[in-house]
């Protein structure tokens, strides 16, 4: 086998991970900066401004979910004020990955509803461990 292509890519997971360090610093170091400038913009009257080519301004975005995490009470109320359209039965195909998982692991057939419904695949991927 030619060990070249090995190294290569031992050489780039090596610097991927020094990136992904380096990138989490700089995102820590921009959530430590984001309360004080939000405050300064909100004490100083300020929507948007303008620095070394970026123009900074405030996003405001709303957000609903579920009180206490209770699916069906937030379902029947979508349903009592008529937005059915927002209320949809589905499954969690993460879980359902896990679970077939699970059955892979121990060796046990897919139940044949769940394989008839879902596509189940197999991936492959080349991963990267330092040796101690």
């Amino acid at each position: 086998m030619d060990t070249s292509l090995l190294t290569q890519f031992c050489d780039l997971e090596t610097q991927k991970r020094a990136l992904e360090v380096r990138l989490a610093q700089v995102k820590e170091r921009q959530e430590a900066l984001e309360a004080p400038i939000l405050e300064h913009f909100s004490a100083n009257g300020i929507q948007n401004v303008q620095v070394n080519g970026f123009t900074l301004y405030i996003h405001r975005q709303w957000w609903a979910r579920p009180r206490d995490g209770d699916q069906a009470a937030a379902c029947a109320a979508l349903r009592a004020v008529e937005l059915h359209d927002l209320v949809r039965e589905t499954c969690n195909a993460a879980q359902v990955s896990a679970y077939v998982r699970e059955l892979k692991r121990q060796k046990l057939e897919v139940p044949e509803p769940v394989e008839a419904a879902f596509v189940i695949t197999e991936a492959f991927s080349l991963r990267a461990q330092k040796a101690s």
